[in-house]
């Protein structure tokens, strides 16, 4: 974002430059909901790492890697986050956030539309 200045922030003794939103890399099939949704993207602020979107269409079996976060961008240890989705007899599933980056997907994916709006957390990496 043109004149828009990010302040270097210190955590565990790494700079963290704040981010603007990015897109966030999608696999194994999943893809942006589309309009009217916004796309899945993730940014870090004062050191906290924020993803957001509304994905679908990818594979859903359990431990499935539904994207993958830079380093910079990844907790120091796993981070737990419910999920909301669309799917029979379910209203949400787990998607973990791994110390390596991934996004897993560990139960209850759900192919018609998966929220990834997930907890925020500090980058440690």
């Amino acid at each position: 974002m043109a004149g828009v200045m990010f302040t270097p922030h210190t955590y565990g003794g790494a700079d963290f430059q704040d981010t603007d939103w990015i897109t966030l890399p999608l696999l194994n099939g999943w893809v942006d909901y589309g309009p009217p949704y916004a796309p899945s993207e993730y940014r870090r602020l004062n050191g906290v790492v924020y993803v957001h979107g509304l994905i679908k269409s990818g594979t859903t079996n359990n431990n499935t890697v539904v994207a993958n976060l830079p380093v910079g961008f990844r907790p120091l240890m796993d981070q737990l986050n419910p999920a909301q989705l669309t799917s029979p007899g379910t209203a949400f599933c787990r998607i973990d956030v791994c110390g390596n980056g991934d996004l897993m997907g560990r139960v209850g994916l759900g192919s018609s539309w998966t929220g990834i709006t997930l907890t925020p957390f500090i980058a440690e990496q």
